[in-house]
């Protein structure tokens, strides 16, 4: 990873439309190009999109672990963010979200990948070889209702996309070379959400919370982006209307990089102008239940292991059980954890150093077909300007374990989906609790 400079051309370029190739006019003088790189933004370069990932995985474990990116500041000094710049702009209209995406772009919403160019507008993403920066940005001052795009069935920048991401990818064919990709799902109209009451099971109800976006999905909801309450639904106002909550549950995926979680806080009015402020902030993940397919008849009865297991985005430890009944799928958080203590015992007796477990596994002995996972509630609150909550398991995937010292019970590429999950923020202000929640539920 580099960092480079892009000229911004503005008297030599001439631009007939957005599209035309760009047209030089006699040299500059070297003055005029180093006033040119003084006002241009320093560019993140990375070799690969291998390397675009995993620095993104990096950023998302020390953000997730409560620090801050700072391996950037250190390889590149000169390098401004679109997350400490454009989304710390309370003002600002970026429903990117993402402060891990935001953190390799830099305040044009732009980032370098190999040959290509990268660039974040406020409609979605634009990509193209990067010798094309002035045509993107010349397109990204237009409105998505101004492209002339048509939808592509490969990705030529990105070969192993997955048709997640590649139904969402257009090219814009006057331009040549330059796609479109519709990160917020403005051109799918698919009502996937619903306010009405239709799920009638048990879930966590955090004492006294008036969600004020309260909505309840089914099928396969979870399995694209997502923004709840969208981008134009910014408050949660409390009363008297000059302190709001600001709520964000979100998915983003950009070049195979996934990401899901609640981003909550606090925001007072103060003319025209919301500013955040410090306040008691909550975003939680809870209620989540993994539903593993594809299990064999298991000769067993109690615990049988305890090891690590990673899912497509997520990896947790998890205590493995056979049992005579199905797992009860309204279990409480306090049951779970009990369950999971019971479990750390469990281990220790046979010798294993255990110290935490993040869920349990029922393998129902008699019907294998309906093992489920229960995963801890993962609620954080905190006195403070904002609060996020990571979630990044992936709705389906295949999923592997490794073995413990005990050996009892190994998987290899078994495939799973998500069947329950509640996402929440609030803030609490005053006497009052005021917030937004998704309640996911899978049908099929």
């Amino acid at each position: 990873m580099k960092t480079t400079f892009i000229p911004n051309i503005i008297s030599v370029l001439l631009l007939c439309c957005a599209c035309q190739t760009n047209v030089l006019t006699p040299e500059t003088t070297q003055s005029t190009q180093r006033q040119q790189q003084e006002m241009s933004p320093v560019v993140l370069s990375f070799s690969s999109i291998q390397d675009f990932q995993n620095t993104l995985l990096k950023i998302s474990n020390e953000i997730e672990q409560g620090g801050s990116p700072s391996f950037l500041k250190q390889q590149n000094p000169n390098f401004i963010s679109y997350a400490e710049t454009i989304m710390a702009d309370e003002n600002s209209t970026s429903a990117l979200y993402s402060e891990v995406i935001g953190s390799i772009l830099n305040p044009e919403g732009e980032v370098i990948i190999g040959d290509y160019i990268l660039k974040l507008c406020d409609y979605g993403i634009l990509y193209s070889f990067k010798d094309n920066v002035d045509i993107l940005r010349k397109l990204s001052l237009s409105s998505i209702s101004e492209l002339n795009i048509s939808k592509i069935s490969n990705f030529p920048i990105y070969n192993d996309i997955d048709s997640e991401e590649l139904d969402a990818m257009y090219e814009v064919p006057e331009c040549g070379n330059v796609y479109f990709y519709d990160i917020y799902r403005i051109l799918d109209s698919e009502i996937h959400a619903s306010e009405q009451p239709i799920l009638k099971m048990g879930w966590s109800e955090p004492s006294g919370v008036h969600f004020v976006t309260d909505y309840q999905a089914v099928g396969p909801f979870l399995e694209s982006n997502y923004t709840i309450p969208n981008a134009s639904d910014q408050k949660n106002k409390f009363s008297g209307g000059k302190v709001a909550n600001d709520t964000k549950i979100y998915r983003r995926v950009v070049l195979g990089y996934k990401e899901s979680g609640v981003k909550t806080k606090t925001m007072k009015k103060k003319g025209l102008v919301w500013q955040k402020f410090n306040c008691n902030n909550t975003s939680a993940i809870t209620d989540l239940y993994i539903h593993e397919l594809n299990w064999q008849a298991i000769n067993h009865s109690g615990w049988l292991d305890i090891n690590t297991t990673s899912y497509s985005g997520r990896s947790y430890v998890i205590a493995t059980k056979v049992t005579d009944t199905p797992m009860n799928v309204n279990m409480s958080n306090e049951a779970l954890i009990n369950e999971c203590n019971d479990a750390i015992a469990w281990a220790k007796s046979k010798g294993l150093n255990i110290s935490n477990v993040d869920g349990v596994r029922h393998i129902y002995r008699y019907d294998t077909r309906n093992t489920k996972v229960r995963i801890k509630d993962k609620i954080v609150s905190e006195y403070s300007d904002k609060v996020n909550a990571f979630y990044n398991l992936e709705p389906v995937g295949t999923l592997s374990s490794t073995k413990s010292a005990l050996g009892n019970l190994v998987i290899n590429n078994m495939n799973y989906n998500v069947y329950k999950v509640s996402m929440y923020g609030y803030s609490e202000y005053e006497s009052e609790k005021k917030g937004a929640r998704v309640q996911y539920l899978r049908t099929r």
